[in-house]
């Protein structure tokens, strides 16, 4: 029982907080998937069945976040500044990416629908890993200190456990809320980002908070070239109102 409870203690010492500094609050969603082995090599097949299968376990949930994460674009509504051919400057909004480039609205709703979709499915993970982990623990326990070798490599799953976990359910979070403000915007504003009712109360638009909108400020030439490309990347893109409403209260 000693050397279960210091193997378990091993464990809960390594399941730190993953997260690391980053520019914006949509790279610290992606530090937080960033889980390896201890001094990133993969443990040698052990012979204990528990074991290997808790190796083979977070080698696959490993993978599936890896695999999650760098597939995700996010997007968001940016006040857009245009400086035109006379030095004027007019501003409209509209969906721009992680490059502050402009993007085609239902595509970016129909990717958030997919992200959503994808991380709530992910976040099973973190309960059978939590199993596996306890399991391999009691197994690698019952080898005395000859099992100790072992206990570096026990901190992963729980670390697992917290990114399919606390990660997931952030990114979804922030998904449901870009898409919130993506949505309103396409109720309220044209396709050239001109508001569609000029009376209406910027303030009485729910799910915008202009505020905190980024602004960025484009050519006239540069804005057309970006809009038109966004109107041909959305073919086929177009999300029903059911689809939404699922998507945001799913």
């Amino acid at each position: 029982m000693k050397i279960l409870r210091y193997l378990l203690g091993i464990s809960l010492m390594l399941c730190i907080n993953i997260s690391a500094a980053a520019e914006t609050e949509e790279e610290s969603f992606k530090e937080k998937f960033n889980i390896t082995w201890p001094d990133d090599k993969r443990p040698e097949p052990s012979g204990i069945k528990e074991f290997d299968d808790y190796v083979a376990e977070c080698d696959t949930l490993m993978d599936s976040l890896k695999v999650y994460v760098n597939q995700i674009t996010w997007y968001k509504v940016g006040r857009i500044k245009v400086v035109n051919e006379d030095s004027t400057v007019s501003e409209i909004l509209a969906v721009v990416d992680e490059n502050e480039t402009v993007r085609n609205s239902s595509l970016a709703l129909r990717q958030y629908m997919d992200m959503i979709s994808s991380g709530l499915s992910l976040t099973g993970g973190g309960v059978t890993i939590t199993a596996t982990t306890a399991a391999a623990v009691s197994a690698v326990a019952k080898k005395g200190l000859k099992g100790l070798k072992y206990a570096k490599y026990m901190g992963v799953g729980p670390k697992l456990a917290k990114a399919c976990g606390e990660g997931l359910l952030d990114i979804i979070k922030n998904s449901r809320k870009q898409a919130t403000a993506i949505r309103a915007l396409k109720n309220n504003f044209n396709e050239n980002g001109e508001l569609i009712n000029p009376e209406l109360n910027l303030d009485e638009i729910e799910g915008l908070d202009f505020n905190s909108l980024p602004t960025i400020e484009k050519t006239k030439d540069q804005l057309n070239a970006e809009f038109e490309a966004a109107v041909n990347e959305g073919a086929g893109a177009e999300i029903s109102d059911e689809e939404i409403d699922s998507l945001l209260n799913g």
